[in-house]
């Protein structure tokens, strides 16, 4: 951007800008030839821009051409693009670049050039001698199965040999294009299996596809295993003999182990560690035969490319029988260290394990204890031996088992070494605890006894055993008459304090603490140590602290927990107080008086004077409240709705509670409350007499007799106002005039209205208006002086409107149950009249109408009318006519009449005399038949439909049949059969079997044994049976003579 500005002689002449226009630009990766970005089919372009002239706020808009992905960009880049569809003949890409400062934008373009990639793809041209290709897993292979050395393969080409192609075999050699003989190419393959892989390159593009090449046999192997019975972990190990081609080997074991999948050409051996027991298993050896029991297995199943139809071999190698060995383990209870002779539990808690044999899984198992040194003694169970049966001689079926539980006194402190030993099929497990045993001891006191009195803290004393880190527990067994023990017990190491104790003894009796000891591994009885608690001579005063009115006595108790104890007291108190005096005794009574004006205080401090441990002074208050004095107020007489504000009571002494009674709620203050009387207005009384009423005040401080006040308020007359409105709704909608008719008590009293549309009578009590508003009136009694204001509203004559019409239209053709009902803006009441043309019934519902036009005016109180017109419809007529018939045969009610029904409301349902329900009546014989149609509103029609029959023509059957090859009588053939479809006939020879049977007869029996050939039966006499399968027509009967 360049901007000049030019200025002469003091004169600023011009601001001129110019604006840069910007150079579009980008380079690309690959590079463009001449102009021209080549690359094939899916290959990726990085375009870079490489404008000039740009400014801030410069734009940039790429379209990258046909097939890229993207398709468009914005932003600077660079941009990745790749191109998925081959250019017919080529794409362009384009950079548009926009400075967006009113200068022309910028665009560059590239031509992009996309070629097809070749494409890599081979045939096997060998067919037959075990030549094939086959798909697996999405992979072409080749093979040739049944090779047992090198085998020839040719392959076919998409492309000749004058496209670069190169062929890498998979067995170490490389060929070229220039090797293939047109489209063809061979190479002779060892045996094995190989990776084939072809590369096309055309036009700068290249493509490459790989192929499994297989030149074999089937797999033939020979596995090596055998069954076996041990013990977990348990080493096993399969040997596999191949015929050295490659073959794919899943091995799995029965023990849920993860499948071992592998490929090899060479033998090999697998080996596996089962690290469970077979206990449950079942081996499944052969098909139909029961399985081995609690035995594992192992599967090998070996596959390659020419297994027969697909499918591998399957070898299955056991049973393989594993047992797990026993797992010692015992607890013991208490646990270590223990005291001497003190009694030990010992639990066995061993694993037995699971020994496989003939009987199944076995469980059972051997143990016995073993505990040294043997200063011990069993107290209950006993340890059990291995008799000799171990090590070489190991047989833990010999050994003496010894008993789950054990309960051990140990008689010497030390460390004992204590075994349990646990064998079965698979051998001996063995677990030490080390027990270690504690000497016994003693405990001594610093301190066995002291005396206390209650409320003080007894001495701290010492616990010490003779033995050094034992544990010392302590309770306190005993606090007869003691309270404020809090921590019942506790413990700790030797030596351990007792702290002191702050006790409480508040009865009339001696307390005792007693704290008993123990340390561990003792035989000594509990050691005590006691304090002695003397009661405490406790004050107990009732009450502490009370109010009194001046004038009244005192009523103070002085008590104590020991009854042989004397009380003294000393009084102090302001001067405004007397009668108070110092005393002694259980009891003080003194009359006591307040001359100030706020409540003070005298106080009593009361002491034991003969007791052991006396308890501590007691102060006693008492406050003395001064006789209470109030303000008053006087009458009060106002006219109504006028503030009456009564004098706040003000007590001395202050805080005096103010409570009031009201004995007429009329003068418009509430029946009564708590606190000073409230402002209120003076109530309604329009009575034409005075309403009074009394206010009775209290006022008290505490429970000191109350302060009394009473004043009395008086509620003049004012005029009352009472009215009617002509026309009753304020204003006629047809003349626009209203009257308002007043009545006022006193009558003497005089008015004065205000309004918006007073016509006349402004100072009557009934004034002519003529607008809608809010009048005034002021009536004024001329002999209190009292006013009184009411207000009148007027509103506007009401309009009315017919806000819906309802219309329920005749149902059935000619009927009369048709009815209308109107709404309006007014409502529907009895307020309202309704005048219908023709004229019907007063009211905004009207029933029982025909078909026709219909009107009405609705008229309200005010005069306003709205009126409306509406059409009654009703539906056509209902028709029905025959549509179809099917005539019977007659007496077989095989007939059938079709009715179709019109008009109405439609959706009709159908009910002939035969009983049928739809608009088809099947199944009927001649005659005549009533439809009746009803349609969706129960309007009903019915026709009378006729129905005719044919007769049904006798089957003549023939007598003789001569089945002889003569063209004469071949067959037997009845007559007039066409009515007949379902015909059914049935030949018997003289003994009652049936010959021959047809149900339909197609006039085909040729005489022979039921109709089969060359089987004819012999000249006789047959008996027939021929059913028309008609109702009205029994079956004919009669003779067959078959004749030679």
């Amino acid at each position: 951007m360049f901007k000049y500005s030019l200025f002469f002689a003091g004169v600023f002449i011009a601001l001129v800008t110019f604006g840069q226009a910007p150079s579009a630009n980008f380079n690309s990766n690959p590079v463009a030839v001449a102009g021209t970005v080549t690359i094939c089919k899916g290959s990726t372009i990085t375009f870079a821009n490489n404008s000039s002239l740009t400014v801030a706020g410069t734009t940039y808009s790429w379209n990258f051409g046909l097939g890229a992905t993207p398709a468009t960009a914005t932003g600077v880049g660079p941009h990745t693009v790749t191109y998925n569809t081959v250019t017919t003949p080529t794409t362009t890409v384009t950079l548009t670049v926009n400075n967006n400062n009113a200068t022309a934008t910028s665009t560059f373009s590239r031509i992009i050039d996309v070629n097809a990639l070749p494409n890599a793809a081979l045939t096997l041209a060998n067919t037959g001698g075990g030549y094939g290709a086959v798909t697996q897993g999405g992979q072409t292979v080749f093979k040739k199965c049944g090779s047992i050395d090198s085998a020839n393969f040719t392959f076919n080409s998409l492309f000749n040999n004058t496209v670069t192609q190169t062929f890498s075999w998979g067995d170490g050699t490389i060929s070229t294009n220039a090797a293939m003989v047109g489209t063809q190419i061979s190479n002779d393959y060892p045996l094995g299996q190989f990776t084939l892989t072809h590369t096309v390159t055309q036009n700068g593009c290249t493509d490459s596809a790989t192929y499994i090449v297989f030149n074999g046999n089937a797999p033939l192997v020979t596995v090596s295993g055998i069954g076996s019975n041990t013990c977990l972990p348990s080493p096993y190990s399969i040997d596999i003999l191949s015929n050295d081609v490659p073959i794919t080997y899943t091995v799995s074991f029965s023990d849920g182990t993860p499948n071992m999948t592998f490929t090899t050409a060479n033998d090999t051996t697998i080996n596996h560690v089962f690290n469970t027991s077979s206990c449950g298993v079942d081996y499944v050896f052969a098909p139909g035969l029961p399985p081995i029991q609690n035995a594992y297995s192992a599967t090998v199943l070996a596959q390659n490319i020419c297994s027969n139809n697909g499918l591998p071999t399957v070898i299955t190698v056991g049973p393989i029988t594993i047992s797990t060995g026993t797992t010692a383990a015992f607890s013991y209870s208490p646990q270590s260290p223990i005291c001497v002779l003190e009694p030990v539990t010992f639990s066995n808690d061993s694993d037995g394990g699971e020994t496989i044999n003939q009987s199944g899984c076995d469980s059972t198992y051997g143990f016995y204890w073993s505990i040294a040194p043997n200063t011990y003694t069993v107290n209950s169970g006993n340890l059990g031996t291995s008799n000799g049966f171990v090590g070489a001689t190991y047989d833990y079926t010999q050994w003496t088992n010894g008993s789950d539980d054990l309960e051990i006194l140990f008689s010497q402190p030390g460390t004992y070494d204590v075994w349990c030993y646990a064998g079965n099929f698979c051998g001996t497990d063995s677990i030490l605890h080390q027990v270690t045993i504690k000497p016994t001891a003693s405990l001594s006191y610093s301190l066995y006894d002291q005396t206390i009195c209650g409320g003080d803290s007894s001495l701290s004393f010492l616990m010490t055993a003779d033995q050094p880190n034992y544990v010392i527990n302590w309770t306190i067994t005993d606090t007869t008459n003691v309270s404020n023990v809090t921590v019942l017990s506790g413990s700790g190491t030797t030596p351990l304090v007792f702290n002191s104790l702050l006790l409480l003894n508040n009865t009339d009796q001696v307390g005792t603490v007693e704290i008993s000891a123990t340390v561990e591994c003792s035989t000594d009885s509990a050691d005590v140590h006691t304090i002695t608690v003397n009661p405490e001579a406790a004050i107990d005063i009732d009450p502490l602290f009370y109010l009194i009115c001046d004038g009244e006595t005192t009523d103070i108790d002085i008590s104590s927990n020991l009854n042989t104890v004397s009380f003294s007291w000393v009084a102090s108190g302001p001067a405004t107080i007397t009668g108070f005096v110092n005393g002694t005794g259980n009891n003080i009574a003194q009359t006591l008086t307040n001359s100030g004006n706020t409540i003070d205080t005298v106080q009593y401090t009361v002491s034991v004077t003969n007791a052991l441990c006396p308890g501590p002074d007691v102060v006693v208050s008492v406050a003395v409240q001064p006789q209470l004095t109030i303000n008053t107020n006087v009458d009060v007489t106002v006219c109504p709705g006028i503030q009456i504000n009564p004098n706040d009571y003000i007590s001395s002494p202050v805080g005096g509670v103010v409570s009031w009674t009201n004995n007429n709620t009329s003068i418009g203050l509430a029946a009564s409350g708590n606190g000073d009387v409230p402002t209120w207005l003076s109530g309604n009384n329009t009575t034409g007499a005075t309403i009074s009423g009394v206010i009775d005040v209290s006022v008290q401080l505490g429970n000191c007799p109350a302060v009394m006040d009473q004043f009395q308020v008086n509620i003049l007359s004012a005029p009352d106002f009472d009215y009617t409105t002509t026309p009753t709704s304020g204003l006629d909608c047809v003349t626009g005039l209203g009257v308002i008719n007043g009545v006022v008590t006193p009558a003497s009293a005089t008015a004065a209205w205000v309004g918006p549309g007073i016509v006349s009578g402004a100072n009557t009590f009934s004034p002519t208006i003529n607008q809608a508003g809010q009048y005034t009136i002021t009536l004024t009694d001329g002999g209190n002086g009292c006013v009184s204001n009411f207000v009148v509203t007027i509103d506007p004559p009401t309009q009315i409107n017919i806000t819906q019409v309802n219309i329920t239209n005749v149902s059935c053709f000619n009927g009369s149950n048709g009815s209308v009902s109107i709404n309006t803006d007014n409502g529907n009441g009895n307020n309202l009249t309704y005048a219908w043309t023709p004229v019907l019934t007063n009211s905004a519902t009207v029933n029982g109408l025909s078909t026709g036009a219909y009107s009405v005016t609705v008229t309200n109180e005010d005069g306003c009318q709205d009126d409306t017109s509406m059409f009654v419809a009703q539906p056509t007529q209902i028709t029905i006519v025959q549509i179809d018939s099917v005539g019977s045969e007659c007496g077989e009610s095989n007939g059938s009449l079709s009715a179709l029904a019109a008009g109405g409301q439609g959706n009709f349902t159908y009910a002939w005399s035969s009983g049928s329900n739809s608009a088809i009546a099947n199944n009927i014989d001649a005659g005549t038949y009533t439809v009746t149609a009803t349609d969706a509103a129960g309007c009903s029609v019915s026709a009378a439909l006729d129905l005719g029959c044919t007769p049904l023509i006798p089957v003549v059957v023939p007598q003789f049949l001569s089945p002889n090859g003569d063209n004469l009588n071949e067959t037997w053939i009845l007559q007039n059969t066409a009515q007949y479809p379902s015909i059914k006939v049935t030949v018997y020879n003289r003994w009652g079997n049936v010959v021959y049977e047809a149900d339909p007869y197609n006039n085909n029996w040729n005489g022979h044994l039921k109709g089969t050939h060359p089987n004819p039966l012999p000249p006789a006499t047959y008996f027939y049976i021929v059913d028309t399968n008609k109702k009205s027509q029994e079956p004919f009967q009669g003779y067959l003579e078959i004749q030679p």
